[in-house]
C-alpha cells in the first residue's frame, strides 16, 4: 500500500493534480512521523490504520465547517477540497466490509465460542483484528449490539 501511494504521488506531480499530490503528501509525511515514532517501515495494516486517520481527521474539519453558520467563499472551497481527499482517502483503503460479512463474522465467533453480553472483553479480543481498518466501527458496534444483547 505504500508503494501504491508513492505511485500516486508520482503520478500527481506530473499531471499536476494538486489536491491528489496534497492528500498522498499528508499520508507520506505521517508515514515519516511513523517511521520515527516505531523505527520501521509501515505494513499494510499500519498504512490502512495511517489513511484511516487521515480520514477521519478530514472528515472531522467537515463537521466543523458544516457547523459554522456562514461559510464564506474560501470556507466553500475549502469544504469542496476537503470532500474531494475523503473521496481519494476512500479509494485508497481496501473495501470496507458489508453489515453481511460483518455479521456473519460475529455469529461465528459467537456460535464457535457461546459468548454471551458478559464476555464482550473476550469477544472483542477475538473480533477486532478481523474487522480493524476493514470495517466502521459504528456498523461494527450496531451489529454486535443486535446479537449480544
Amino acid at each position: 500500500m505504500l508503494e501504491q501511494i508513492r505511485a500516486i504521488r508520482n503520478t500527481a506531480i506530473r499531471s499536476k493534480d494538486k489536491e491528489v499530490l496534497t492528500s498522498a503528501r499528508e499520508v507520506l509525511s505521517e508515514v515519516d512521523n511513523f517511521r520515527i515514532e516505531f523505527k520501521r517501515e509501515p505494513n499494510d495494516e499500519d498504512m490502512i490504520e495511517i489513511v484511516n486517520r487521515q480520514l477521519k481527521m478530514t472528515k472531522e474539519s467537515i463537521d466543523e465547517i458544516e457547523k459554522s453558520k456562514s461559510i464564506s467563499e474560501n470556507t466553500a472551497t475549502r469544504l469542496e477540497m476537503l470532500k474531494r481527499r475523503v473521496e481519494l482517502y476512500t479509494e485508497w483503503l481496501p473495501a470496507k466490509l458489508n453489515e453481511d460479512e460483518i455479521r456473519d463474522i460475529v455469529t461465528k465467533i459467537i456460535n464457535d465460542n457461546n459468548f454471551t453480553r458478559k464476555d464482550m472483553k473476550d469477544f472483542r479480543q477475538l473480533l477486532n483484528p478481523l474487522v480493524k481498518g476493514k470495517a466502521d466501527g459504528k456498523l461494527v458496534t450496531a451489529v454486535v449490539d443486535q446479537y449480544l444483547k
